[in-house]
């Protein structure tokens, strides 16, 4: 891939689901950073120490499952009695919120 980005053959080089030890271990081992991590990230599942590294190392985030992820039984976000609860005083769909 970073013969591809040296040649001009394409603009930037994305990841997905790495953490900030697997980025630092790709950036020395190539000698470029990847531009973009793709990242599960949510109110349940914020990241923030992963977040910082990003921001430092100027790699963008794209977050995927805003709702949340129920790969291990929990309620999804709009599952929650809180998110309910302002929805239907707002008129929305719990989702919406």
């Amino acid at each position: 891939m970073v013969k591809l980005l040296d040649g001009k053959k394409v603009k930037a080089i994305g990841v997905s689901n790495m953490n900030a030890e697997m980025i630092d271990a790709i950036t020395k081992a190539t000698g470029t950073a990847p531009a973009v991590n793709q990242i599960e990230r949510h109110p349940l599942l914020k990241q923030p120490e992963l977040i910082a590294h990003h921001k430092k190392n100027n790699i963008h985030v794209t977050a995927y499952s805003p709702l949340g992820n129920n790969t291990i039984g929990a309620p999804l976000l709009f599952e929650h009695k809180e998110i309910k609860r302002i929805a239907e005083k707002n008129g929305v769909e719990p989702a919406q919120v």
